[in-house]
């Protein structure tokens, strides 16, 4: 067995270094404890929300069976298709004509019947959607009247 001599300065260093190390590891090892304590609440935390964002859902649909049906948006997806549809068939013709001019005149009268159709055959709108549909109007009476 062999031994080295350490100095009596190398001897306090090595101690203070060995004292410093084990301060290190032991704030490590506290702030590994409260990382474990921080995260154990924060699960707890996140487990309660979950819980509370459920019961608030489960509330939410209970509270949309209690409250009435409304059918309006309904009413204008139909609305809104009848209207796409109505303009689809308005253009079609118009594509027509200007490959064969000898269709004018069985156009406009198709526009006409499809212009008298667009009258309210429903309730009346909303007020929203009045100043739409009198532009759409005001825009097929122009293009009858560039066709005569």
């Amino acid at each position: 067995m062999e031994f080295v001599r350490l100095s009596h300065p190398e001897r306090i260093y090595g101690e203070k270094k060995l004292l410093e190390s084990q301060i290190s590891l032991l704030t490590i090892s506290k702030i590994m404890k409260e990382f474990d304590a921080n995260r154990k609440e924060e699960i707890m935390l996140k487990i309660s929300l979950k819980k509370t964002l459920s019961e608030l859902k489960e509330a939410l649909t209970d509270l949309e069976h209690l409250l009435p049906k409304s059918t309006f948006y309904e009413e204008k997806l139909k609305e809104e298709k009848a209207k796409h549809e109505i303009i689809k068939l308005i253009i079609k013709p118009e594509e027509k004509q200007k490959s064969s001019p000898t269709t004018k005149s069985k156009s406009v009268q198709t526009e006409k019947i499809k212009s008298e159709s667009e009258k309210p055959q429903h309730p009346v709108l909303p007020q929203q959607h009045k100043p739409s549909l009198e532009e759409e109007i005001e825009k097929i009476k122009k293009r009858i009247a560039s066709l005569r």
